[in-house]
């Protein structure tokens, strides 16, 4: 159990480091992420000097109140990614983004007439 929770751990860690480092240096999918999400720019350094420090401390060896808290920071983290792009779905769905989905959504569930596909979408899907 221990080489499990030792191989999660660096796997944690790995992902949160490079998270970091990105946030960091400004990468353009995590700048382009906040952006979309209407977070400022600044929102990436903070993160990415959290999420590096907590990948230090959970490689050290001890201090288990400090780990705790980075996993804590982890699930707030997480969570309030998950809420961020929920919040922002909903906002969208008045946009060409919804648009462009729905167009995508049409492309796969409804082929067209004259294709090898066209007979498994009669009748079933509204819209088709």
């Amino acid at each position: 159990m221990q080489k499990v929770y030792g191989a999660l751990t660096g796997l944690v860690c790995v992902s949160w480091g490079a998270s970091g480092i990105m946030g960091l240096t400004g990468a353009e999918q995590i700048m382009e992420g906040l952006a979309a999400l209407g977070y400022p720019a600044y929102v990436a350094t903070i993160l990415g000097v959290w999420k590096l420090r907590a990948a230090v401390v959970l490689l050290a060896p001890g201090l288990p109140l400090i780990k705790e808290w980075c996993y804590s920071g982890l699930f707030f983290d997480l969570t309030g990614a998950l809420a961020s792009h929920l919040s922002e779905r909903g906002r969208a769905s008045g946009s060409a983004a919804a648009a462009d989905r729905s167009g995508a959504r049409d492309r796969v569930l409804c082929p067209p007439a004259g294709g090898p596909l066209a007979g498994l979408a009669r009748g079933g899907l509204p819209g088709c």
